[in-house]
């Protein structure tokens, strides 16, 4: 019965896949394969529809790789033996050294979502930039959550340096100079400090970043979110993030681009050296508020966390909490529990199932600065505790190179396997 049942899964992820790429919506067929493999490795149809994929795309290496497992599995199959000599013809008639070109560029445009998630969406970005040999450029502009209002510099404002130091030296307004040489081509020099250009809806919307492997153009412009998850298995084979885990790639990446300016590690210091320095300490964040309706089983989730907390505190009576939550609900539970062993920043928290970003008591700006100072003290803990549906407690999973055993997520982590999202 199992094998049936496997067997019936392998046929129904072939059949969506090979509509979605009859329909011309590649990062949806290859998803479908990745499923099919994960089940089981050698699906010949899998391969072979990555290797067309990959061809598709301009990725004649991952190409070849994928042909080549594929006709190891079928050596009878002559259209694919076919396949994969016409691919090793290509490759062997490309030059040996790639012709220079000029500088070419990624501009990453603000996701508009969560502190965190807008964060992930550009690390997922930064390795596009990776792969591609782009020079990266970040620009949150008033689409982001989390601009201030009196800032005179108004709708130019780059939010991101709000939180973090620039990512290089050009800004958004280096590219206005260019014409005519954009990708997607919904963008242009005259409207690229615009939000909100059909990024949900109209052409070129919800743009995988699958589609800017091989683009020509000088500039591709990023508006939509893609993860690391769904760029991994595209690092080629030479490049020095090939072959890390999701995990590692995320740490890397961190750790060569993401730096929180001065004011904030300034914050972050005091509180620690204050508060945390001289006591050892579990981290511990906890969702609530809106999540309630967006993860169905988020009490069953929070009641996990008192188990873990108790049996660690039973093995180490003398261990504190910090503790990082949006919701005083929580926050209560905790503190009636544990009382003077838990520690916790001064932060906004709500009530009620609505979102402290909703109607914020506090600017939006002082929110996003309230949950990086939170991460990073958490990432200073002994150990961690979260929700792998939240992409707060993600990263401070990746804020730090934990040791194994030293992090705990009660919830598979959403950046492990990220949403499809794109339907172009």
């Amino acid at each position: 019965m199992a094998l049936m049942e496997a067997s019936q899964r392998l046929k129904a992820l072939e059949s969506e896949a090979m509509t979605a790429a009859q329909t011309g919506n590649l990062p949806k067929a290859e998803k479908f394969c990745r499923m099919a493999l994960s089940d089981a490795p050698h699906t010949v149809w899998a391969l072979a529809l990555l290797g067309k994929i990959a061809t598709t795309l301009g990725q004649l290496q991952a190409a070849r790789g994928y042909y080549r497992d594929a006709a190891s599995h079928a050596p009878e199959d002559q259209i694919l033996i076919q396949t994969l000599n016409w691919v090793e013809t290509e490759l062997a008639s490309q030059p040996p050294v790639a012709p220079q070109r000029d500088a070419q560029y990624l501009l990453i445009k603000c996701w508009g979502q969560g502190f965190w998630s807008d964060v992930s969406h550009v690390l997922g970005q930064l390795l596009l930039a990776e792969i591609t040999g782009r020079t990266p450029i970040v620009h949150w502009g008033a689409n982001s959550l989390f601009g201030d209002a009196t800032d005179p510099q108004g709708a130019d404002a780059n939010i991101f340096h709000y939180y973090f130091e620039p990512i290089g030296d050009l800004s958004l307004a280096d590219l206005t100079r260019f014409d005519g040489d954009f990708f997607p081509p919904k963008w242009s020099a005259e409207n690229l400090k615009a939000v909100e250009v059909n990024t949900w809806k109209g052409a070129w919307s919800r743009m995988a970043a699958l589609y800017c492997l091989n683009r020509p153009e000088r500039v591709v412009v990023s508006d939509f979110y893609t993860g690391i998850a769904d760029l991994s298995s595209w690092i080629p084979e030479n490049h020095p993030l090939s072959g890390q885990s999701v995990e590692q790639i995320y740490r890397l990446l961190i750790k060569k681009y993401l730096r929180p300016n001065a004011e904030i590690l300034a914050e972050i210091e005091t509180f620690y050296e204050q508060r945390l320095a001289a006591l050892p300490y579990i981290s511990v964040h906890v969702r609530g508020a809106d999540k309630y309706n967006e993860q169905s089983d988020l009490g069953d989730v929070n009641d996990q966390y008192f188990q873990v907390l108790d049996d660690y505190l039973a093995q180490d009576p003398s261990c504190n909490i910090f503790l990082f939550t949006d919701d005083n609900r929580i926050f209560r539970r905790f503190t009636a529990r544990y009382g003077d062993k838990v520690i916790y920043t001064d932060c906004d928290r709500t009530d009620t199932d609505a979102g402290v970003h909703v109607a914020p008591k506090i600017s939006p700006r002082r929110l996003a600065e309230e949950v990086m100072v939170d991460s990073y003290l958490a990432a200073r803990g002994l150990g961690f505790v979260g929700n792998g549906a939240s992409n707060v407690s993600c990263m401070v999973v990746h804020l730090k190179d934990w040791r194994e055993g030293e992090t705990a997520l009660l919830a598979p982590s959403r950046h492990e396997h990220d949403p499809f999202l794109h339907n172009w």
